[in-house]
């Protein structure tokens, strides 16, 4: 199922879900399943 594919391929916003305004939104990592065995900080 290549959902997010099609969405992005087809450059139409309003197919997409909802989005938050931006207002204070801060992304502050990623958080992965324990299964799939990545580390959990990333040192630069």
């Amino acid at each position: 199922q290549d959902w997010m594919g099609e969405l992005l391929a087809g450059r139409d916003r309003t197919r997409a879900g909802p989005t938050a305004p931006a207002r204070g939104l801060v992304f502050i990592g990623p958080r992965y399943p324990a299964r799939w065995g990545l580390p959990i900080e990333v040192t630069r």
